[in-house]
């Protein structure tokens, strides 16, 4: 009875998996903005079928925090709380968005006794701008920019906090990016690169292992995964990205649309972050603060897809760039499209 119920909870939760995966394949029209100054969040949604901007009533007095979301609902993970000193703060904190009433948080992490007796303490904590990956309910958040013992995990059903280790051969965490793990759905698991050792490896939370995917992987920008391919932006890359197929561990060929031309903002212009709307469609993100206290931001789409004619070589299709503008001076921006 009890062996029926589980396997019945593991389908239910592939089946949940597959439904979440399938709704990247619709393009989205809107991108959530949090506009970080570094005391507290605002947030604003841009758009892109009417070019327009909203600001939201939802103000976060935390900064530094990175977002994802489970299922419909919005987290925010990491960072410190207004007025607080980072030298002082000794947890790891987390919000979800109530649409009724604001930010709402959840117990934090704490570093129990036994943390400090294994000396497995993540050396920055609080975890600024952390890499934040959700999986099957579960945020997996990592320390972005410098090497840890290991990460944690946030059950979102049972608001529990848990460690979650590195592979054995490796012995630690170093990711270069906070775009640096992404979850591989189609597949059932988490894609994570390792920075010193160039390493792409695979963890399947099903029964916690780890397998190496590409030992050779060298990557210190944002990357999207898309289908079994890692999208790589390069700053003035005649191609705009790169392209790793996990499947054959290969990088790709990228070829420029025939017809089309590269926009010298698009090629010029150094972006900070990289996005998919789905169905093809990218978008590169930069900000810019101005005056009187705003700031624009900056979004290059373009669109992509691989030739059936061809195999081993993607198309990429440039768009617009447009910039649109939040009314506050922002130190940090994050995109999260919807």
């Amino acid at each position: 009875m009890n062996v029926s119920k589980t396997k019945m909870n593991y389908s239910k939760t592939k089946m949940k998996m597959r439904c979440e995966w399938l709704l990247t394949l619709k393009e989205k029209e809107k991108i959530l903005v949090q506009g970080d100054n570094g005391i507290q969040s605002k947030f604003y949604v841009i758009d892109l079928a009417k070019g327009s901007v909203e600001e939201l009533p939802y103000v976060l007095n935390h900064s530094l925090s990175t977002f994802t979301s489970v299922g419909s609902v919005i987290y925010a993970v990491g960072g410190v709380p207004s007025g607080v000193s980072k030298k002082i703060v000794y947890r790891t904190y987390a919000y979800y968005l109530d649409s009724a009433l604001g930010w709402k948080e959840m117990p934090p992490y704490v570093p129990t006794a036994d943390d400090y007796v294994r000396g497995c303490i993540i050396p920055t904590i609080p975890l600024c701008i952390p890499t934040a990956v959700s999986y099957a309910g579960y945020i997996y958040v990592f320390a972005s920019y410098e090497q840890s013992p290991w990460a944690l995990v946030l059950n979102t059903r049972t608001r529990k906090w848990a460690t979650f280790l590195p592979p054995s051969d490796v012995g630690y965490f170093d990711l270069s990016t906070s775009h640096s793990a992404v979850a591989d759905l189609a597949n059932s698991r988490l894609l994570i690169h390792f920075k010193t050792i160039s390493s792409l490896y695979a963890y399947y939370p099903s029964d916690k292992s780890w397998e190496l995917l590409a030992d050779s992987f060298t990557s210190t920008s944002k990357f999207v995964f898309v289908d079994g391919v890692f999208y790589v932006y390069i700053h003035k890359c005649r191609e705009l990205v790169l392209a790793f197929d996990t499947l054959t561990n290969k990088w790709l060929q990228i070829e420029i649309e025939s017809s089309s031309v590269l926009p010298d903002k698009m090629w010029n212009y150094k972006y900070d972050d990289m996005f998919y709307l789905g169905d093809g469609l990218m978008c590169l993100a930069d900000s810019c603060c101005t005056q009187p206290p705003a700031t624009d931001i900056f979004i290059a789409k373009f669109r992509f897809k691989r030739c059936n004619d061809r195999p081993g070589i993607i198309v990429i299709t440039p768009l617009t760039v447009d910039t649109y503008t939040i009314n506050t001076d922002c130190s940090l921006v994050n995109y999260y499209p919807f």
